[in-house]
């Protein structure tokens, strides 16, 4: 679950620059067998994973599988009430749940630094810097 909440909202800007296209979403996936191997895909034998080998150099599990857990799709609900400022209207916060919304919002503040770097460069790129 944890690699779930620091991968979606790298998977999140993924599928947006994909326009809407298939990215890592478990019931439409159209891979074989040799590549979901490689996506260490969760619907594919431990012994039959190749080690390391996901969409992310560090993945355990393909990202489109943990990013679609229930646990992470909630967290992703709270942290939305969190940020309009409403989350203790809609929750009764257990503490997982809480340190699953901190973990998720580390990881989209990273994403939208990581975004605005791009950017910069690419900007940059244009200006010949």
């Amino acid at each position: 679950m944890i690699e779930g909440l620091r991968y979606l909202p790298r998977v999140q800007a993924q599928r947006d620059e994909a326009n809407g296209a298939w990215y890592l979403d478990c019931e439409t996936c159209t891979l074989g067998h040799e590549e979901r191997r490689r996506f260490r895909c969760a619907f594919v034998a431990e012994k039959d994973r190749l080690p390391q080998s996901g969409p992310e150099h560090d993945a355990n599990w393909c990202p489109g599988y943990t990013t679609s857990l229930p646990d992470v799709i909630e967290a992703a609900r709270a942290l939305s009430w969190r940020r309009d400022g409403q989350l203790g209207n809609f929750y009764d916060l257990p503490v997982l749940l809480r340190d699953c919304v901190d973990i998720l919002d580390v990881a989209a503040k990273q994403e939208e630094r990581e975004s605005m770097r791009k950017r910069r460069e690419e900007m940059d790129a244009k200006r010949g810097r």
